[in-house]
């Protein structure tokens, strides 16, 4: 090591001493400027944090390599004006305007800018359309690998946003058909299930009408009935009244009474008593039997015999 970078070395340690005291006496963001030759460990132990800590708050993917000339943010925000004012800190110190660029500070090359970056002279030749690679001025900006690396992981970042997006909206979109079909399905077992009612109302509404029709027509037949049963029983009257009456007229309703060759109640002759096989029985039912058959053979009935006798005075 040469004397003019121990120099410089124990004024980095210096410094980062002095930090290492402020840090302790102040729950701020702090900044420390890497140094070369230091490492996460001693660095860690300047301002009595830990190396895992320091990784996680500067997004340090390997330990082993740190670069001088970085800042590294120490400790944590405990306001939203201290943020501020770290973030403003740490631009000013490393002279980059973004995450995307990089100031030129005196001593810097493209080879140790490429170190640095991770990438290549060539690359950052090419990124900053730089002609002379051994020709750099201070406080010029380059872009560096880094702010393409950042800008493919925030176009990453928002394409898997964007599909979680698409993914979330297809999924509600399922959902809401899924919903929908539901729905419909309710409804048109609704409607099914309404116009199985409406069948079975109307239906139950044409049995009724039918029994009530079968009603009235058994009321109808049974009055029909009780009149043509009203009628015979007023013609069966009106049949016995005659007959009584011939009997009464004929022989006074005597089995006995004779006149001539005429006998009984109904004063048939000998070949009409021998017709109707009662000959000369006093039974009064045969009698009567007999003389009904020769009223329906010769009149039909009884109310025609008898006008016929009231006629010609006998039958």
């Amino acid at each position: 090591m040469t004397i003019k970078n121990k120099l410089l070395f124990a004024a980095g340690l210096a410094g980062s001493v002095a930090l290492g005291h402020q840090a302790a006496s102040a729950d701020q963001v702090q900044q420390h400027t890497i140094k070369s030759g230091e490492t996460l460990t001693a660095i860690a132990k300047l301002y009595n944090t830990t190396v895992a800590q320091l990784a996680k708050d500067n997004n340090i993917q390997n330990v082993d390599q740190i670069y001088s000339g970085e800042n590294l943010v120490i400790g944590q925000a405990t306001s939203k004006n201290q943020a501020t004012t770290t973030a403003t800190t740490e631009t000013q110190a490393t002279g980059a305007s973004n995450t995307n660029a990089y100031t030129v500070k005196s001593g810097d090359n493209l080879w140790t800018l490429a170190q640095r970056f991770n990438t290549s002279v060539a690359n950052l030749a090419s990124w900053n359309n730089i002609q002379n690679v051994n020709q750099l001025s201070v406080g010029q900006v380059l872009k560096t690998a880094a702010a393409t690396t950042a800008t493919t992981a925030e176009n990453q970042n928002n394409g898997a946003d964007s599909q979680a997006q698409a993914d979330s909206g297809a999924a509600q979109s399922q959902a809401d058909a899924q919903t929908a079909a539901a729905a419909q399905a309710q409804a048109d077992q609704a409607a099914q299930q309404k116009a199985q009612a409406d069948a079975q109302a109307q239906a139950d509404a044409q049995a009724a009408a039918q029994a009530q029709a079968a009603a009235q027509a058994q009321a109808q037949a049974d009055a029909q009935a009780q009149q043509a049963a009203s009628q015979a029983q007023s013609d069966d009257n009106a049949e016995n009244d005659a007959l009584q009456t011939i009997i009464m007229l004929e022989s006074g309703g005597n089995v006995n009474a004779r006149n001539g060759i005429y006998f009984g109640i109904g004063q048939l002759s000998p070949s009409l008593r021998q017709a109707y096989g009662i000959g000369d029985s006093t039974d009064y039912q045969a009698q009567l039997h007999a003389m009904q058959q020769y009223i329906a053979d010769r009149y039909g009935s009884a109310q025609a015999a008898l006008a016929h006798h009231r006629q010609y005075h006998w039958y």
